[in-house]
């Protein structure tokens, strides 16, 4: 119901139940309904600087039910969402609370913006920060018309602050630098200020500036230490990279210098694409090296092995092996390099080889699940969405644009089967269109015409 309609009713019945002169005798009676006005007039404040606080689930939730908070489309998600809010807040929630706020969620069916934010904080209750973190960032894929703006501005809200938090200020500016609109809470605008400063950057707010955002956000008593922090930091220049060891510190011995170049590579903790080619052209260089040949061949007869031969291989696979696992872990696009060396090679067909064959047993999974009709709840099927699209980005960010087309023809069939089956029987409209958008950006990236042209046909079937 509209606050405005609701209070205008409320008003006229105190009229006809009270009488003027009641109102008169009895101005006390009128005090108790000052709360119940500003929670009419002004519901979202009322339940994020009181209720949710004081860990008021309940209470919370049955405000957002009945007040129109501004969840568009989305009501009972919206209410699911600030009741697990309140919950978290609560210092002796109990097993009952839990129970109840997942009952809440489970009644907010389809899934929408709202409900996707509140599955993540109960995740977040459980302990699950990685999985809350992913279900968070996965919100903004689900912005349509009639979302509820609240869902997203709580969402990046608690991205940037989680990543305050670690110290990760790019990932602060990221969250806090999309479309500054109704999207973004005063408190992200002044989280990303604050990035700006203590990354040095040009476009850093003025200290006048930093104030007055500072002032404008809330919970100014917890950002005060975050606030004369970035104050004190002025720009700074980029750190130096610290020089690499050449090639050439043991010239007679190729196997020591590429040694040295490989724990040098385990110590760093960011190595770049460039490190892991200049690795792979030194084990290259060593393994082609005639007199480590003889070296391997000879020792192998002293220990009455006799299987030098077969050394020179084991090494080869060991090194590939060892940069595959590096580039994997740093998500480096190997597969893009040009003329990378025999050993580069190697490392990238057994990342194409290792992803590929982990995307076609997540796809194969899907596919007969799919075909079987054994649903899962949709924040389940959201996730495990989420997990196949995120190792689809990845082995095309690693393997290069080859590897993404053999990914895609693996992917693309699949994933569309889940949707319309999302869409046509179980109703879950808004994740099925998610879906059905990211299909069709690949589509066109790919310059997949077939693709293109029936994910515009499902595209088209319109927002909920």
């Amino acid at each position: 119901m509209n606050p405005l309609v609701t209070l205008l009713t409320l008003a006229a019945s105190l009229m006809v139940g009270f009488g003027a002169g009641t109102l008169e005798t009895r101005p006390l009676d009128l005090l108790a309904l000052v709360p119940l006005v500003i929670t009419l007039l002004f519901p979202w404040h009322t339940l994020r600087y009181s209720l949710i606080p004081l860990g008021q689930i309940r209470a919370a939730h049955l405000t957002a039910c009945l007040v129109d908070v501004g969840f568009g489309n989305d009501g009972p998600g919206g209410a699911a969402m600030v009741a697990a809010m309140a919950l978290l807040h609560k210092t002796n929630a109990t097993e009952e609370d839990l129970r109840w706020v997942e009952e809440q969620l489970a009644k907010a069916a389809p899934l929408r913006a709202a409900g996707l934010v509140a599955a993540a904080l109960l995740r977040l209750h459980a302990g699950d920060r990685d999985g809350a973190r992913l279900l968070l960032r996965s919100v903004e894929l689900l912005r349509f018309p009639g979302s509820p703006p609240l869902a997203f501005r709580v969402a990046r809200e608690w991205l940037a602050a989680e990543a305050a938090t670690r110290g990760d200020w790019q990932a602060v500016l990221e969250h806090a630098s999309r479309d500054r609109s109704i999207f973004t809470s005063r408190g992200t605008i002044f989280l990303g200020a604050a990035a700006r400063r203590l990354l040095g950057r040009e476009d850093a707010p003025s200290d006048e500036q930093l104030w007055a955002l500072w002032l404008l956000a809330p919970a100014r008593t917890r950002t005060r230490p975050l606030l004369r922090r970035a104050l004190a930091a002025r720009p700074v220049s980029p750190p130096a990279r610290r020089e690499e060891a050449s090639n050439e510190v043991v010239s007679s011995d190729p196997l020591a210098a590429v040694l040295i170049l490989q724990i040098q590579s385990w110590r760093d903790p960011d190595p770049t694409l460039e490190d892991l080619v200049r690795l792979g052209k030194a084990w290259d260089h060593a393994l082609e090296n005639k007199a480590l040949e003889r070296r391997l061949l000879v020792r192998s007869m002293d220990l009455g092995t006799h299987e030098g031969s077969k050394a020179i291989e084991r090494l080869r696979e060991v090194a590939a092996a060892q940069i595959a696992a590096r580039a994997r872990e740093k998500r480096l696009a190997l597969g893009s390099v040009e003329a990378p060396g025999a050993t580069v090679e190697r490392a990238v067909k057994l990342l194409r080889d290792g992803m590929l064959a982990e995307l076609e047993a997540s796809c194969e999974a899907l596919r007969y699940r799919a075909m079987e009709k054994r649903a899962l709840p949709a924040t389940d099927e959201w996730c495990e969405w989420l997990a196949l699209r995120g190792l689809y980005e990845e082995t095309g960010t690693i393997g290069g644009m080859g590897v993404r087309r053999l990914a895609w023809t693996r992917v693309r069939d699949d994933v569309c089967k889940l949707a319309v089956w999302l869409w046509n029987e179980r109703g879950e409209r808004t994740i099925a269109h998610a879906m059905f958008l990211w299909l069709l950006d690949e589509a066109m990236a790919l310059h997949d015409t077939d693709a293109m042209e029936l994910h515009r046909k499902n595209v088209a079937c319109g927002w909920e």
